[in-house]
């Protein structure tokens, strides 16, 4: 029921303009001050780490939360909603755990059984989240029975639905629960930076394929493209290393573009 991170970094993509110094992205404040609605498995005032040790899953939840926003202004705004291009930049984050987080492999016969329900929920495409966020707090509030050496969960493991299934292949990400618990040590104490670089966000119209300019109507928010580049100073990946628990998996140079695609 317990899945094990390994020893690869953990990867998250994160605002630009605020929480951008370390130890930020292991504080779990991008989840505490997400708004109503909150995350598929956190609620508004639980602090989480959303991260992945795929770089593609942190990369492609990343893009699909940027097309969300660009869609919210559009929807906001009669004029002037967004600005053209549909570019962006954000920060990608890349750090170690130690002693690694035990988290609860959501995927597994066991702990669906266990905390009871269906499969099919962690796949479910809607942005209603309360079915999610509930089996959630169950696996934060879990106690392991007496005597089994199994430790308390410190997050769970779970499909990320925005990355495309490949080929038997189920892209996954972590939530991580940032907590004051008897005999763990919080996450920005036992941190390592391992890269802070910045990442860019494209979207295009449909074929032609091209920029988006204001006289455009049809956008193709699913298959954006990224760029990943140093920054000055901080620590970086080059490349950024392909996940091996991917079939097929690849490794990103930095200053390249790289299309993607998102699950809507």
């Amino acid at each position: 029921m317990y899945h094990s991170i390994g020893p690869e970094p953990l990867f998250r993509v994160a605002s630009a303009t605020g929480g951008n110094s370390w130890p930020d992205p292991v504080l779990g404040h991008g989840a505490y001050y997400v708004g109503i609605e909150a995350n598929r498995y956190s609620r508004p005032d639980q602090l989480t780490v959303y991260c992945a040790q795929d770089p593609l899953v942190a990369i492609t939840e990343g893009a699909f939360y940027q097309a969300l926003k660009c869609q919210n202004d559009i929807a906001s705004y009669r004029m002037k909603a967004v600005s053209y291009p549909l570019q962006s930049k954000h920060l990608l984050w890349a750090f170690r755990i130690d002693p690694q987080p035990p988290v609860i492999d959501m995927e597994s016969l066991l702990a669906s059984n266990h905390f009871a329900y269906s499969p099919h929920v962690l796949l479910n495409p809607i942005r209603m989240y309360s079915g999610t966020q509930a089996i959630a707090d169950d696996v934060r509030t879990h106690t392991p029975p007496a005597g089994s050496g199994q430790p308390r969960p410190e997050g769970l493991k779970a499909p990320s639905v925005r990355t495309p299934h490949e080929a038997g292949f189920q892209p996954h990400q972590l939530a991580l629960f940032v907590r004051d618990m008897p005999g763990s040590v919080p996450f920005d104490q036992r941190s390592q930076l391992v890269a802070k670089m910045t990442i860019e966000f494209e979207f295009f119209t449909h074929l032609p394929r091209t920029s988006v300019a204001y006289q455009h109507t049809r956008i193709d928010w699913a298959t954006p493209r990224f760029r990943v580049t140093a920054i000055p100073g901080e620590p970086s990946l080059s490349p950024i290393p392909a996940y091996l628990g991917r079939p097929n998996a690849r490794s990103y140079s930095l200053n390249r573009w790289y299309s993607i695609g998102i699950v809507f």
